[in-house]
């Protein structure tokens, strides 16, 4: 399944209950992001963020966190990593981290 194929599917499940669709990040914001952080982003991700800058869910207080929302809070980034999703304000935080191999 393609990154745009789970999203619609994600906002069909959800559109009756409250999920709003950020617009697409632009290249030039995804660009900065990285060089904030320290490393590339996988493609899926330059994907998914290129099709919405994330999303908000009220049925799961679930989030997929907005590029330039990962930045607030210094806590939620650090060197070669960042938290991009959140479930139940933040009781559950799922984070991205780039490893000693690169990846």
């Amino acid at each position: 399944m393609l990154i745009r194929e789970v999203i619609a599917a994600v906002y069909q499940k959800h559109k009756d209950y409250g999920i709003t669709l950020h617009p697409p990040a632009s290249e030039q914001a995804i660009q900065e992001f990285e060089r904030k952080l320290g490393f590339l982003l996988p493609a899926d991700f330059k994907e998914f963020y290129s099709i919405c800058n994330g999303f908000e869910c009220t049925e799961d207080i679930f989030k997929m966190v907005a590029l330039e929302d990962a930045l607030l809070h210094k806590q939620d980034y650090g060197e070669n990593w960042f938290h991009f999703a959140d479930y139940m304000n933040y009781c559950e935080m799922w984070s991205l981290r780039k490893n000693d191999n690169g990846g």
